[in-house]
């Protein structure tokens, strides 16, 4: 027993089931987000979705004192069905399938989202001197030199032939 809630192994085990799958859909976007090249505009994206996410999730504020299409839009958040979810199973009840049938349309919408966020520009990226020669012997694509400091070389990213 911690902080006097006494939970079965069953129970633990099925929420700690639900809070890491109900947290893959927002993990989903962090990953496509980190695609992005240029850091600036990753940290504002990531914030432009992240506080809103939160905001209109109900886990600031409640639900209930914002406007009706706030509300709407909460409601349908990947945030507050992880949110609410957990808070069912922590009370001993059981999930909506609604919250079920919410999180299977986000993985749809991410993954549908995901599989054209890079169009075929799967690359990768050799980080130092070692191997480089190796690499785009065998890859035998276009490639990008970035410089680093005192013009030795920071990455090379090389690109499939679709590019």
């Amino acid at each position: 027993m911690i902080n006097h809630v006494l939970f079965s192994l069953r129970e633990f085990i099925f929420m700690l089931f639900w809070l890491l799958f109900a947290s893959l859909p927002i993990a989903l976007v962090g990953l496509m987000i980190s695609m992005i090249s240029n850091e600036n505009n990753r940290e504002v994206f990531s914030n432009l979705l992240a506080f809103p996410l939160i905001i209109v999730s109900g886990l600031w504020w409640p639900l209930d004192q914002m406007p009706i299409f706030l509300r709407w839009i909460g409601h349908f958040s990947p945030v507050y069905v992880l949110n609410i979810g957990g808070q069912r199973l922590s009370d001993g009840e059981n999930i909506k399938i609604i919250c079920i049938v919410n999180l299977f349309i986000w993985f749809f919408i991410i993954n549908c989202k995901g599989i054209g966020f890079d169009k075929g520009k799967a690359r990768s990226t050799v980080h130092g001197i070692t191997g480089i020669k190796e690499r785009l012997a065998a890859v035998g694509g276009k490639f990008k030199i970035k410089n680093g400091r005192n013009g030795t070389v920071a990455t090379i990213e090389l690109f499939d032939q679709g590019d």
